[in-house]
């Protein structure tokens, strides 16, 4: 039964065939591996794991890992779409030290182009801090994340990561609060259909509560300019 089992299993990978996957345009759309299967439709949403400095050629981005995703196959190419990235386990526990203080944050966003991401953030204090420093340069950071992203592209985005830039514009405003030592992006992922919902009737309950509140602060405006109208009217006639 073995012997059956082995030359089956033989008989099967000798019927695959190799195709080769062909990264996202915004790694310049060149092949950059090969994977085996029986069929077309064998591939199709398959996911290939490749290290960030085969698709960039840069030494320096070893420690990443970029997820892209078979969503076509053509003449034997498996065409794919970016499906996230990671910093690998060993450069996360080399980046944390122990007399510093590590603060995490996710956030879910959408991008310029529509597209839906999950961005997990590491910032890195030079010393230990309390909570309150902690929950301080959290908000700041979300702050700034807000004011960033989404005014970007899903490939502007995955540039000013890849590039460090994103990093460093960070690192500024928070340090105004505390010294930072370092500023990484842990992880960048897609969203599944149901957390991008989720993630749609979060933005509409915010654009609810904008709304809400400009009328407020016109309403208070209105309110101070009336006032002031009354006030310059009452000292007209004391004057005469």
């Amino acid at each position: 039964m073995a012997r059956r089992d082995k030359s089956a299993k033989r008989n099967i990978w000798s019927k695959k065939k190799w195709y080769k996957v062909k990264a996202p345009k915004m790694f310049d759309e060149k092949v950059v591996t090969e994977t085996p299967a029986l069929k077309d439709q064998n591939v199709l949403d398959r996911v290939i794991e490749i290290p960030l400095n085969e698709l960039t050629g840069s030494f320096r981005h070893f420690k990443t890992k970029v997820y892209l995703r078979v969503v076509s196959v053509k003449d034997g190419v498996a065409l794919t779409d970016y499906f996230g990235q990671e910093l690998t386990g060993d450069m996360v526990s080399r980046l944390v030290r122990r007399w510093s203080s590590r603060i995490d944050l996710i956030k879910d966003l959408k991008t310029k182009d529509d597209r839906f991401i999950r961005m997990k953030f590491m910032v890195l204090t030079t010393n230990r801090v309390n909570s309150s420093v902690k929950s301080a340069i959290r908000r700041k950071l979300d702050e700034e994340i807000d004011s960033l992203i989404p005014k970007k592209t899903l490939e502007q985005v995955v540039d000013l990561v890849n590039s460090q830039k994103l990093q460093k514009d960070l690192i500024s405003p928070l340090s105004k609060l505390y010294p930072i030592r370092a500023v990484e992006i842990r992880r960048i992922q897609m969203l599944k259909k149901k957390e991008i919902e989720r993630l749609l009737d979060k933005l509409k309950e915010n654009k609810k509560e904008e709304k809400v509140e400009r009328a407020k602060e016109e309403k208070n405006e209105s309110g101070d300019d009336s006032e002031k109208s009354k006030a310059k009217e009452e000292s007209e006639k004391a004057n005469k």
